[in-house]
């Protein structure tokens, strides 16, 4: 008799399109003040090396966030105004092959050309649909 113990459920990656290119993680600041970022955020590289989701900020197209992430939300400055709280860091694909449409990005944006030649450029390809199995 054999024993077996349930234990969790393995959860996919879903946004993945292929494993050509090769996914290669780093760690990035990400800007402070952007809420909780999800998985799979499309983000933009931005002045200070700071990383912002697509559509917020005026940065290329650059990297992929690997976990949904909290980046704080803006704090008052006390004169009536808003400003953003430090960065955080947090894991951000680099390289990789993923679906468009799993993608996250600002309200109301939607990933151009250029977006897609600068993250090619980045090593990050994008597919409209996964391959068949």
């Amino acid at each position: 008799m054999y024993m077996r113990e349930n234990i969790g459920v393995a959860q996919p990656k879903t946004g993945f399109a292929g494993v050509d290119p090769r996914a290669h993680a780093q760690s990035k600041t990400l800007a402070g003040g952007q809420g909780v970022l999800p998985q799979f955020a499309l983000l933009s590289r931005e002045t200070g090396d700071t990383y912002m989701l697509m559509g917020s900020g005026a940065g290329p197209a650059n990297a992929v966030l690997c976990d949904a992430t909290d980046t704080g939300e803006m704090i008052d400055d006390g004169d009536g105004g808003l400003e953003a709280p430090d960065g955080v860091h947090g894991i951000v694909w680099v390289t990789g092959h993923f679906i468009t449409q799993e993608l996250a990005v600002a309200e109301g944006y939607e990933i151009t050309e250029v977006d897609r030649e600068a993250l090619r450029v980045a090593g990050i390809l994008l597919s409209d649909a996964c391959p068949a199995n």
